[in-house]
């Protein structure tokens, strides 16, 4: 009884280690089942010529008195400031 089962075991060890094989491709037929008859090889840099456009207007830039007149915003905090804070982070940094 045992050897029935070691032997179908090993048979079927023997199988699957054997499927991948059946599955590879034959050097002649690679890529034709696939649906490929050649391989496109494309440029690294494509250049699309646009002679018919024309862009017309001025490069207008922000001026830095915006930026150095623009007011901080300042909002209240939405979370209390809780007294003990400080205290309780000390202990917590202990407890580790």
């Amino acid at each position: 009884m045992i050897r029935k089962m070691r032997s179908l075991l090993g048979l079927g060890l023997a199988l699957c280690l054997m499927l991948p094989l059946l599955a590879q491709v034959s050097p002649g037929t690679a890529g034709q089942e696939a649906g490929e008859e050649d391989s496109v090889v494309y440029p690294k840099v494509t250049f699309i010529p646009f002679p018919d456009v024309i862009i017309t207007g001025t490069l207008t830039m922000p001026s830095s008195s915006f930026y150095l007149s623009k007011p901080d915003a300042k909002f209240s905090s939405l979370v209390p400031v809780r007294a003990d804070m400080l205290p309780e982070l000390v202990r917590s940094a202990d407890s580790l």
